[in-house]
């Protein structure tokens, strides 16, 4: 895990605007500071370690193109969408957390299923209902 505070980038943005401040203040932001680059280093390192997605530079095809777009698209507006009910609930002190589950067998979302909201916190919210498929 990586951590990021904003602290380091308003003091950024402090000393560029010209902005003066007493020995206290100037010692607790440049400790953010200094923290930040740590952590820029730390991130870059591991960015640089990791494996490359795909061996090869171009796509096989573009149904394989498709195949792994498709792959991806669920877990990005998951995440969206999760953040954007976390927006409102963050207003109530309150957020939900993700949990991605293995299936160990094929699975599809099945929409045609009598979904029913339910209520967390003050947000309604329609639960998906993974079926097994014999034919995947």
């Amino acid at each position: 895990m990586f951590c990021f505070d904003s602290e380091a980038f308003r003091y950024l943005v402090a000393i560029q605007n010209s902005i003066k401040f007493d020995p206290k203040e100037r010692n607790e932001f440049e400790q953010s500071w200094s923290r930040l680059v740590i952590e820029s280093n730390r991130f870059r390192d591991y960015l640089c370690n990791q494996k490359s997605y795909r061996k090869n530079v171009e796509w096989q095809s573009n149904k394989d193109a498709q195949s792994q777009i498709k792959n991806m698209i669920r877990p990005i507006l998951e995440t969206i969408r999760n953040h954007l009910r976390n927006m409102i609930m963050y207003k109530h002190n309150s957020s939900i957390k993700l949990h991605a589950t293995h299936m160990k067998q094929p699975t599809m979302l099945c929409y045609a299923y009598n979904r029913h909201p339910e209520n967390y916190g003050n947000i309604w919210i329609m639960p998906d209902h993974v079926h097994h498929s014999p034919n995947m």
